[in-house]
């Protein structure tokens, strides 16, 4: 059996989770390792929205193990989000607040990486992340930032 393990990953679009499962041959099983700051139930939405179903979880202190076996029928696609609705449904990656949506583009400056753009996406708190960085994960994004400064 297979593992997919996402536990360094900030969140499952980053991860790249919806993905990996759509990889997966009908009826192939796989472990998938994540942190529980992620969160089961939008795991386990993710799960279901590529066609799995969950054969066990388990909790191992701040990591969930969940087994998962991809279904022999192809998921219902009138139920799974674009990628602009998967975007919009995520929050801000520095304050964890829902992000703004704004109708004309403002100026924004990447809290991360320092890039100065144009952007129609913004965290109420003034905060704003790059598509770059925003694709990166977590773990990339740190060690970018650590190997970067001095």
């Amino acid at each position: 059996m297979n593992s997919i393990d996402i536990r360094n990953a900030c969140c499952l679009a980053s991860a790249g989770l919806d993905e990996k499962l759509r990889q997966l041959t009908p009826g192939e099983k796989v472990e998938i390792i994540v942190s529980k700051d992620i969160g089961e139930e939008m795991l386990l939405e993710a799960a279901k929205k590529e066609g799995c179903e969950i054969l066990e979880i388990k909790t191992e202190g701040k990591i969930l193990r969940v087994i998962a076996k991809k279904g022999s029928a192809s998921p219902n696609k009138e139920c799974c989000k674009t990628k602009e609705e998967e975007k919009r449904a995520e929050n801000c990656m520095v304050c964890g607040a829902s992000l703004e949506y704004l109708e004309t583009a403002a100026s924004v400056v990447c809290n991360y990486c320092g890039k100065k753009e144009t952007g129609y996406v913004r965290c109420p708190n003034g905060h704003y992340v790059c598509d770059e960085c925003h694709g990166k994960g977590a773990f990339e994004l740190v060690k970018d930032i650590a190997l970067s400064t001095d």
